[in-house]
């Protein structure tokens, strides 16, 4: 077995440190590898999408770990309830951590991502913008909820820019509103502003 694998080009020339680190410990490495390219956010929710990682694979040294571990991971996170999506970017992080300690060629004809179904929604009618606008401004505790429905219906920003959103943000003479944190950088910008936003 080992013969062909080595005839493949799908062996290790050798074993470096990382793979010979427990799980756990290969992840937190591998995190911060990639900390400089990533938001604050995005680490706190890598660190968190570890965590069950680390619950029952943390202590398998990564060079020893099977693709019967890995599939067992996920049947034990499905059985749990799990989501496939949220089970795939759990698979991301073990993926990135085995193809760092250059094992993942011995996971990949086994190990695939779960099927995430594509439906990305609809775009509201105007009906529906309405209704919502018009019941969102019933009840004055709603105020910060009108608000940024109003914006959301009317700029390109996500839920999470509409969050972190600060008056020194809003330019009400030049009718314009700077994103300065978004989920990426490229989605930090200046929208202008129509008169219902």
């Amino acid at each position: 077995m080992l013969i062909d694998e080595a005839k493949a080009g799908k062996l290790a020339v050798t074993k470096d440190d990382f793979s010979r680190l427990p799980f756990s410990e290969a992840a937190e490495r591998f995190l911060g590898d990639r900390i400089p390219h990533l938001a604050p956010r995005s680490i706190q929710t890598e660190r968190e999408r570890g965590k069950p990682i680390n619950k029952a694979l943390g202590d398998v040294v990564v060079w020893h770990m099977t693709a019967g571990q890995v599939a067992a991971y996920i049947r034990e996170r499905k059985t749990a309830g799990r989501s496939n999506a949220t089970i795939n970017r759990e698979l991301d992080i073990i993926r990135g951590v085995l193809k760092r300690a250059t094992r993942w060629q011995h996971f990949s004809a086994e190990i695939h991502p779960l099927p995430v179904r594509q439906n990305i929604g609809r775009a509201l009618t105007y009906e529906e913008k309405v209704k919502l606008l018009r019941r969102a401004g019933t009840c004055p505790e709603w105020q910060t909820v009108a608000c940024a429905a109003r914006l959301a219906l009317n700029t390109t920003m996500r839920g999470c820019e509409i969050n972190e959103m600060r008056w020194r943000d809003v330019d009400m003479i030049g009718h314009s509103l700077a994103i300065r944190k978004s989920k990426m950088e490229a989605g930090e910008r200046v929208i202008p502003l129509n008169a219902d936003a």
